[in-house]
């Protein structure tokens, strides 16, 4: 399925992540220049009334608050003109499926809501594509929930579920199919502490500045044509990095002796290179939009519950 809709309301799924933004099906860096002047060097450019969103250019700082500014709110107009682009409609009654981390999204539901729908109509142009949405209804669900529910049947025993993006980790605790709230954990152990951690490495004992989309880029893909020292560094720090990452996860209970482990986000790819557990004690979701995916299908659910 390659895209989700009940009855006139087309369900757009959204993952506002702080490294990379996810849709059903794209995947963007979470970078936004705004500009009132037309930039003819830009290849990826959302027009917007009067602004020039240039999208992926640069690398989003951490916040953990998303509403401090209109980052997200114009990413928002980028992950939609992408979304669209893709299932080939120009016009739309949207309902607007998005999440927050697992120990923020209760605090920060209602805002983040008012934040995306602070406008109800919108029109915007996409590679040379004029578009307009209605964003009837803003559903906010919560990150990491919504990819695992559709499993959590199956998982007999003691699991514990980790949401790797690049500014969190959302762990959640399930016992015998049950998600016990008070075990569950956000920390901000993101991928971007390994790269800045490598960068700072490759700093004080080379004195070079390698640049964050190359250690990103080695670190998930494997793949790199820096020399065989610099990529030591890499692989010693990252290391570290998953190794403190898993004593993390046991400060809070985690026993990799009888319990199992689930990784899933865009981090999947560095803990599968350098977690040094029994295979056989960890799995691997390897979809970095099945998030999006389950916001959409969680959203379809909520709209026909409603209808009954």
């Amino acid at each position: 399925m390659d895209r989700v809709n009940f009855n006139n309301y087309e369900i757009i799924g959204i993952d506002h992540g702080f490294g990379n933004i996810k849709t059903r099906n794209t995947t963007f860096r979470a970078g936004i220049t705004v500009s009132d002047i037309e930039n003819d060097i830009a290849t990826d450019v959302v027009k917007y009334q009067d602004k020039y969103l240039i999208i992926g250019e640069n690398h989003k700082s951490f916040e953990s608050d998303k509403v401090i500014n209109d980052d997200y709110y114009y990413l928002t107009i980028a992950a939609l003109a992408k979304e669209m682009r893709i299932r080939k409609i120009r016009s739309a009654k949207l309902v607007l499926a998005v999440g927050l981390p697992l120990m923020w999204a209760q605090e920060q539901r209602e805002v983040f809501r008012n934040y995306l729908m602070r406008e109800k109509e919108l029109e915007f142009e996409y590679k040379g594509v004029s578009y307009s949405v209605t964003i009837e209804r803003v559903l906010v669900f919560t990150q990491g929930y919504v990819a695992i529910m559709e499993r959590i049947g199956k998982l007999d025993g003691i699991y514990y579920v980790a949401d790797i993006g690049n500014g969190t980790i959302n762990v959640m605790y399930i016992n015998d199919h049950r998600i016990n709230s008070s075990r569950c954990f956000t920390d901000q152990l993101g991928v971007r502490k390994c790269i800045e951690s490598i960068q700072n490495e490759i700093a004080n004992k080379m004195q070079k500045d390698i640049p964050y989309d190359i250690c990103e880029e080695y670190l998930i893909k494997g793949t790199t044509t820096l020399p065989e020292r610099i990529q030591t560094i890499m692989d010693e720090t990252a290391c570290r990095y998953v190794a403190f990452m898993v004593g993390k996860l046991k400060e809070h209970g985690y026993d990799p002796d009888y319990m199992k482990l689930i990784c899933m986000g865009g981090g999947t790819g560095i803990v599968k290179r350098y977690l040094r557990l029994p295979d056989a004690n960890v799995e691997y979701m390897d979809d970095i939009r099945a998030t999006a995916k389950g916001y959409e299908q969680f959203a379809f659910a909520a709209l026909r519950k409603e209808m009954k």
